[in-house]
């Protein structure tokens, strides 16, 4: 996991810091937090990552066209949500869900699952 880059897109700070605390933990090279659309298809565009974790409501937006983008460059992601995924959009596609609130073994299992470690 050292040489493995995460983006984790999240609104709500005390579950990313959640999140980035469990990742950084578990000894992931770099794991950087963003918190609105624009800003995440801003990195995904200028950087390689090796997986993304992404809330599925962003600031009350869907988060489609990350998902869309995300797939289109390879990049593996999961979805953190309180929705079931009939209630999300079609660009998830087949991308692991962990309804909120999730364990911290759920989400480290998912996420090695999706980076291949």
């Amino acid at each position: 996991m050292k040489n493995k880059r995460i983006l984790v897109i999240e609104d709500e700070f005390l579950i990313a810091l959640d999140i980035i605390s469990v990742l950084e933990d578990a000894g992931f090279r770099e794991v950087r937090h963003i918190e609105t659309e624009e800003e995440a298809l801003m990195q995904i565009e200028r950087h390689s990552w090796d997986a993304a974790i992404a809330d599925a409501n962003l600031n009350g937006r869907s988060i489609e066209q990350v998902a869309r983008v995300l797939r289109e460059r390879g990049v593996p992601f999961l979805v953190v949500t309180g929705y079931g995924r009939k209630s999300l959009p079609a660009a998830i596609g087949a991308a692991p869900i962990l309804e909120k609130p999730f364990q911290h073994r759920q989400l480290l299992q998912t996420l090695i699952g999706l980076c291949g470690v």
